[in-house]
C-alpha cells in the first residue's frame, strides 16, 4: 500500500528529510546525493546546533495516518488533519503505526542549500509529544504576533525520555518566537483522500481547526 493515499499533491518532487531518532535523541539530516552509482543518502546529526538555533515549523500543514519505515519505498497512507483519519489497511502488520508528516525550514547553514524539509514519525512518545505541543500552539491563537499574519514558528527542543523500558524519547518543543513564512517555502496545499470504503478509522485526539480550503489557510 506504498503511496497509496500520499495526499499533498505533487508526488514527483522528493525533499531531503529532517529525521528524529527516537534511541538516541538526534536529530539527522538526511540528504539525497546522486553519485555514479546513483542515488544515495547523507546523514548528518545536527541536534546540537538545533538546540540554540532551533526550526521554522507550521503545524498547520501537518498529515496525519498509517507510516510503516521498514517497507521500501516507505509506506505512507497520510491525509491532511482536517479530512478524515485514512483507515489502516494494513493492520496486521505490527510495523504500519500511527503517525504524522509535516514539513519544517532549517537555518541556512545547516541546510547544506536545501532548507525545506520533510519531518515524519510514527514513534509512539513522539506522536504523543507532538498532541501536547498542539495545545501550546493552538494557545498562542489570540496573541499579537498570530494576529499581525506571523505564521510558522521558530521552535527549540530538549530531548525527554518516555521510556519504561528502553530509551523513548522525543523533542519537546518550545516556541520561540512567530515570524513570517520564508519567500522560499512554498505553502503546501493539499487535494481530498479517496473515498475509502471501510468505515473511517478513529485517530488521534487532534483538532485543528479550520480547513485548508479557509481563506487564511490556517488552523487558527
Amino acid at each position: 500500500m506504498a503511496f497509496s493515499n500520499l495526499s499533498s499533491g505533487d508526488t514527483t518532487t522528493f525533499l531531503s528529510s529532517l529525521r528524529w531518532n527516537a534511541k538516541d535523541a538526534k536529530f539527522e539530516s538526511a540528504v539525497r546525493v546522486q553519485g555514479e552509482d546513483g542515488w544515495d543518502t547523507v546523514i548528518t546529526n545536527i541536534t546540537e546546533p538545533l538546540k540554540s538555533k532551533g526550526f521554522l515549523l507550521d503545524l498547520a500543514a501537518t498529515e496525519l495516518g498509517w507510516i510503516n519505515f521498514d517497507e521500501r519505498p516507505i509506506s505512507l497512507n497520510l491525509a491532511h488533519h482536517s479530512f478524515p483519519m485514512p483507515v489502516n489497511g494494513d493492520k496486521d502488520n505490527i510495523n504500519t503505526k500511527e503517525g504524522f508528516r509535516f514539513q519544517i525550514y532549517l537555518p541556512k547553514e545547516l541546510a547544506d542549500g536545501e532548507p525545506v524539509r520533510e519531518h515524519m514519525s510514527n514513534a509512539r512518545s513522539y506522536v504523543i509529544n507532538i498532541q501536547r505541543f498542539h495545545s501550546l500552539w493552538v494557545g498562542e491563537a489570540n496573541t499579537p504576533a498570530r494576529q499581525s499574519g506571523q505564521e510558522v514558528a521558530r521552535v527549540v527542543f530538549e530531548p525527554t525520555n518516555y521510556g519504561k523500558v528502553r530509551p523513548a524519547y522525543a523533542p519537546d518543543y518550545t516556541i520561540a518566537e512567530w515570524l513570517e513564512r520564508p519567500s522560499d517555502w512554498p505553502i503546501q496545499e493539499f487535494t481530498p483522500p479517496a473515498p475509502q470504503p471501510q468505515p473511517v478509522a478513529a485517530g488521534p485526539n487532534l483538532d485543528f481547526g479550520k480547513t485548508p480550503a479557509d481563506t487564511d489557510g490556517l488552523p487558527f
